[in-house]
């Protein structure tokens, strides 16, 4: 989870690299002030709306190629709530989590009554919103990591492979190669060295 401090968001050391960037540009703009329609036409605006904010950080991050409305959001991505990063958009309003942290343009916290994008510590219930998250890609994971969400992992040490399916096999094989701390590859055995 992310954690907090002073306004700013860190994100965990462990999180991809598009998150990363997503919780580095959502800290950017803790000082741009709340402008309705802000944010749709540029990523780059004097002020953001609700979408407009979601919309600069997905952009950062590498999720969309250009700006969408609260309406648009309703339809990004998959359904459901995402591991990293999830979107809640309905008609009119759009927020996200962000690995742990709530995302807002509205004084939701009661700490204040001032519309801006921000961080929020506080829970917003999602009554009448669609939770909608991105395709965050395979190749930002490492290969443990890609192996652990495809539930092909036994145990740790030597794990041995045997998929009859030779794409995924060599979409395997390309992913080690790019990694440079990669697990060496032999004869379908995968040896993890700690």
């Amino acid at each position: 989870m992310a954690r907090l401090h002073s306004g700013q968001a860190a994100a965990p050391k462990k999180a991809p690299l598009s998150v990363k960037r997503a919780i580095w540009a959502a800290n950017q703009l803790r000082s741009k002030p709340y402008r309705y329609g802000g944010g749709h036409k540029s990523f780059d605006d004097r002020g953001y709306d609700c979408s407009g904010t979601i919309s600069y950080v997905l952009g950062a991050a590498g999720l969309i190629s250009s700006p969408m409305r609260s309406t648009e959001f309703r339809r990004y991505g998959q359904r459901g709530r995402g591991k990293w990063i999830t979107v809640y958009a309905c008609e009119g309003h759009t927020f996200a989590v962000i690995a742990g942290l709530r995302l807002d343009t509205t004084p939701w916290d009661n700490s204040s009554n001032r519309w801006a994008p921000r961080w929020q510590t506080t829970e917003r219930l999602p009554r009448g919103f669609e939770a909608r998250h991105p395709i965050i890609s395979l190749s930002e994971q490492g290969p443990i990591e890609v192996l652990r969400d495809m539930k092909l992992f036994r145990r740790l040490g030597s794990v041995s492979l045997l998929i009859p399916k030779l794409k995924l096999i060599s979409f395997l094989i390309m992913l080690f190669l790019r990694n440079a701390n990669a697990p060496k590859l032999t004869n379908n055995v995968v040896f993890i060295s700690r």
